[in-house]
């Protein structure tokens, strides 16, 4: 237990799109490990832009608000039988909904 996990924001990939991501998070939140996002530069000032543009409506896949509120169930694994082993592991623990917000 304890420890910390930086989630990296960056304009390359979106972590919450990729089911492995999400599934390290959930083992890291699972293991009492403190969770923090943070973001590259160019991706702060790409959704600063999205948000003055659009008013805080909807500005990128899986991300409605400016509170990085996401879908992790919508994130997609390569392996189909890896993404049916962490989907099951994730809802076994109680869903992808406690990992949105």
């Amino acid at each position: 237990e304890g420890g910390r996990m930086v989630v990296l924001h960056t304009t390359t990939a979106e972590v919450y799109d990729r089911l492995w991501c999400v599934h390290e998070i959930d083992e890291a939140l699972d293991q009492g490990v403190k969770v923090e996002a943070a973001c590259s530069a160019k991706y702060s000032l790409i959704q600063g832009i999205f948000r003055f543009i659009y008013e805080q409506d909807v500005y990128q896949d899986g991300v409605v608000d400016p509170d990085f509120t996401v879908f992790t169930q919508n994130a997609e694994c390569g392996s189909k039988d890896d993404a049916r082993r962490i989907r099951k592991e994730i809802e076994d623990k109680g869903g992808f909904g406690r990992l949105d917000g």
